[in-house]
This record gives structure tokens, C-alpha cells and sequence, in this order.
């Protein structure tokens, strides 16, 4: 998934508020992204990126409210680096590999997580390569 914004969980709290949840998730807007989403239109997904701390796996209380929130994925990384490329003025992309999908009939066991990783890890070699070669 290409990020098109994130909303930063990962601040445990600000003066007793959820900072993340107080303010609207942050646009990822700049030129990398904007070129991989013009030059890679097909099979690429894009959302809202939600960092949390962890490692665990959102209960589906904490889903619906990450659904509330337009997540569209969340993991324990990212976030961090974005802010942190950003801030140094570093063009920069986000791109998550999705393990898990949000399915109140599915409970996914880190096995399973694995499993998708490594099936997914291909795809992901050569997407990288691909926008490293056309950008």
C-alpha cells in the first residue's frame, strides 16, 4: 500500500490527550509519491497509514475505532520515519506490505502473518526495483 497519510498513535499522550486522535491523520503529498502513484496506477493500492505502538494485534474494538479515524492499515512502523524524513526535508515514500486484512471472522495467528510476509516479499522486491529504476 503507497501512503497517502498517516495518523501518529505512537505518542503514547500529549498533556493527557491522544495526540494522533485530536488532529486530523497528515497528508503524504510530495513529488516520489505523487510520481510512483502516476507511474504505477495499476495493482497499487493507497490509504491511510496508522502507527501504534506494539508489537500486538488490534482487538476489534480498537479496529472500528482505527476505521472511524480512515485508517486503511496500522502498524508498529513507518510513522517515525516518514516524521523523521520529513523534518529533515528528505524526499520520501511510504510503502507497506499489508500481512493482515481487518475480518471480525478471521482471528490471523502470527504464523499466518509470517507466511503472507514472505509470499508478499517478492512482490514487494520488485516494486521497489521498479521505482527505484523509473524515478
Amino acid at each position: 500500500m503507497l501512503i497517502t497519510g498517516f495518523i501518529d498513535l505512537m505518542q503514547a499522550t500529549e498533556r493527557g490527550t491522544l495526540s494522533g486522535i485530536t488532529q486530523p491523520y497528515h497528508l503524504v503529498q510530495n513529488k516520489l509519491t505523487k510520481s510512483i502513484s502516476n507511474k504505477l496506477k495499476k495493482g497499487l493500492r493507497k490509504g491511510v497509514y496508522a502507527g501504534v505502538i506494539g508489537p500486538s494485534y488490534e482487538t476489534f474494538a480498537e479496529i472500528k475505532l482505527l476505521q472511524s479515524l480512515k485508517a486503511s492499515a496500522v502498524g508498529m512502523s513507518t510513522v517515525p520515519e516518514m516524521i523523521c524524513a520529513k523534518g529533515l526535508g528528505i524526499d520520501y515514500a511510504g510503502i507497506s506490505l499489508i500481512t493482515n486484512v481487518w475480518d471480525p471472522r478471521h482471528k490471523p495467528s502470527h504464523k499466518e502473518v509470517l507466511e503472507q510476509a514472505k509470499k508478499a516479499n517478492e512482490k514487494l522486491n520488485v516494486l521497489v526495483l521498479k521505482i527505484v529504476n523509473e524515478v
